[in-house]
């Protein structure tokens, strides 16, 4: 299907009487508008971007030639703009008209008070129209279903896919299609054993597939169609292949793969490397579309919206343009560039695009880019600023790019490159694990945060892009600092502790320390007193406030008085926690060794529970 294509160039003009200049800034220089991207409308509004970078106002014109006249009505006519000013001037463009239309469209700026001469540029302008008939769209049936001309007969696709009968049926000019399972298609996907089991296909010789619900739109209430190829990672071997308009689903045999998908007649390619779909539920969302933008100083070729789920799991991110079919000056001059922050409403860029690192395939027509995130991604040619000087002197000027002499006056041209932005990285704390850290790229931060009260997403620069890893912090804390860890997930970074049980304590003319395990009540804090500050595992039961309460008792109470110390206590679920016990210093009868807590087990550790939950039944019947 056709596209709209802008071509945005940046011109400057200088027109000079004696010393006195005027400056000219008009973008896009240069519109094509395809009437069968819009089958549902009869005209559509795009903007001229005016600036004015003289240092007097000037009064704005413009003047329609060719035969676009009657086609183009502009909205706003003969303004003065003030210096610095910066103005969107609308165009209603009528897409009812003949199959081609072509013209300029001449912006003028006259200086206002006469301070110097007037000066122009030209917007070349096509429109390819309907030829005056009626809205061209596809009947709405399952023999023609789609957008024009792409309208597609729905019982070509009927048939078994992945192992279930999928039958197509056209909703809104929009191909859909229903599912069920029959030992039919079953068997056509995994042989003679194939067999449907309550809906689901299933193959003795081989696992179930994994089911991939997908729903493609373009975030704005459109659906969207991209044609989906699983490959087994690393490999060219391909698992499965559909093409999903809107909703739709894509079975598995492997449960990671290499997601491949295909946009806008194949001219985008995305690749995620070893998806994980044992981790996907439900539907996921894919946003992505086409969107008209500009951007400074660069042609612009094709600009991409991408948005995938965050529950999306994989290791790396390649995108890819093929620009065979495109329409551009230099191959040498195609970069792609990135808009981090985005508006779909005004389709402008919040932040500055900038120009990321990327490899061009002369051979296959393909640039490329390694991601590390999602956003709009664009592919340009860079342009060169050009400035045209014209005085009133006869005059002959060489310069670099060329020269020209004509009797009235001398035009010079000078080429400036542009210069952009390059890829860059850097993380403020590598990978580590126990604090918070931040990685930047191209000016977007991403900051290590808790995917789960024990998995943490730690970011970190990894071959000039910000890499993510996903950490299991129990497992980290027992492998960094021992067996006798436990590890949690706490604002962005893995918090460690130590498991403490103090054994039974016995020296001549000492009064004995007790069990640790009996943690609850007052003789937590009186056996605290003989050997000092101490952290001990806890478990609350059933009666769990009841024991802060008596803790709370022990250090408050008139007897014993605050000058004891003081207690805190963690909980990790709502029945198991830590007790943290701190004495006033003074009244530690310490003993000559500090015994040591022994490395804690998954057996030791419910074992003490378990004791801890008998033991605190007990002490609750007493407490009553």
């Amino acid at each position: 299907m056709k596209k709209i294509l802008f071509i945005a160039t940046l011109a400057t003009l200088f027109l000079i009487t004696s010393v006195i200049s005027t400056t000219i800034y008009v973008r896009p220089g240069k519109l094509i508008v395809h009437a069968d991207d819009y089958p549902n409308a009869t005209s559509v509004v795009y903007n001229l971007t005016l600036r004015n970078d003289n240092e007097f106002p000037v009064i704005v014109s413009f003047v329609k030639s060719g035969n676009i006249q009657t086609l183009i009505t502009i909205l706003e006519d003969g303004f003065t703009m003030e210096p610095a000013e910066m103005k969107d001037v609308g165009l209603e463009i009528s897409l009812t008209g003949p199959a081609t239309a072509s013209g300029t469209i001449t912006v003028g700026f006259t200086p206002s008070e006469g301070q110097g001469m007037p000066v122009t540029y030209g917007v070349d302008v096509t429109i390819y129209g309907r030829g005056g008939g009626t809205t061209k769209k596809c009947a709405g049936t399952k023999t023609s279903c789609g957008t024009y001309p792409d309208c597609k007969d729905l019982t070509k696709l009927d048939g078994c896919y992945n192992g279930y009968k999928r039958s197509y049926y056209c909703s809104n000019n929009q191909p859909k299609y229903s599912e069920s399972c029959t030992d039919y298609c079953c068997q056509q996907f995994y042989g003679s054993v194939g067999k449907c089991q309550s809906g689901v296909c299933k193959g003795q010789a081989s696992p179930p597939p994994v089911k991939l619900v997908l729903n493609i739109t373009n975030g704005l209430g459109g659906t969207r169609s991209a044609k989906i190829t699983l490959y087994i990672p690393g490999t060219s071997t391909i698992v499965n292949t559909s093409t999903i308009n809107g909703y739709g689903t894509i079975h598995s045999s492997n449960s990671t793969v290499d997601f491949m998908m295909e946009f806008d007649s194949s001219i985008l390619i995305v690749l995620l490397k070893s998806l994980n779909l044992t981790k996907l539920s439900g539907t996921s969302q894919i946003i992505i579309d086409v969107v008209p933008t500009s951007i400074p100083n660069v042609s612009l070729i094709k600009a991409y919206k991408i948005s995938i789920p965050s529950t999306f799991s994989f290791t790396g991110i390649i995108l890819k343009i093929k620009y065979s079919t495109l329409s551009f000056g230099n191959e040498q001059g195609l970069a792609i560039y990135k808009c981090g922050s985005y508006n779909d409403l005004t389709n402008v860029c919040n932040d500055n695009w900038v120009k990321i690192s990327a490899t061009r395939d002369t051979v296959n027509d393909i640039i490329s880019a390694e991601l590390s995130s999602f956003s709009v991604y664009a592919l340009g040619e860079s342009q060169q600023t050009t400035t045209t000087t014209t005085t009133l002197q006869t005059t002959t000027t060489q310069s670099s790019s060329s020269s020209s002499r004509s009797s009235g006056g001398t035009t010079t041209t000078t080429t400036i490159p542009e210069t952009q932005g390059s890829l860059t990285c850097s993380d403020d704390d590598g990978t580590n694990y126990e604090n918070k850290g931040t990685c930047t790229l191209d000016g977007s931060t991403y900051t290590d945060f808790c995917s789960s009260n024990t998995a943490l997403r730690e970011f970190y620069c990894s071959d000039s892009i910000c890499a993510m890893e996903e950490k299991d912090c129990d497992a980290y804390c027992k492998e960094k600092h021992g067996q006798n860890q436990t590890g949690t997930c706490s604002q962005g970074a893995c918090v460690c502790k130590e498991i403490v049980i103090v054994e039974e304590v016995k020296e001549e003319g000492k009064k004995p320390t007790g069990l640790f395990i009996d943690i609850l009540g007052a003789s937590i804090a009186s056996n605290a007193f003989t050997i000092g500050t101490v952290v001990v595992l806890a478990s609350f039961g059933i009666f769990g406030w009841r024991y802060q309460d008596r803790l709370k008792q022990f250090f408050t109470s008139t007897s014993h008085g605050k000058s004891k110390g003081s207690y805190s206590i963690t909980r990790e679920t709502p029945r198991v926690g830590y007790v943290e016990i701190k004495p006033v210093k003074k009244e530690i009868e310490q003993p000559k060794e500090q015994p040591r807590a022994p490395p804690i087990g998954n057996d030791v550790k419910n074992k003490v529970i378990e004791e801890i939950r008998k033991r605190a039944i007990e002490e609750d019947r007493k407490f009553k």
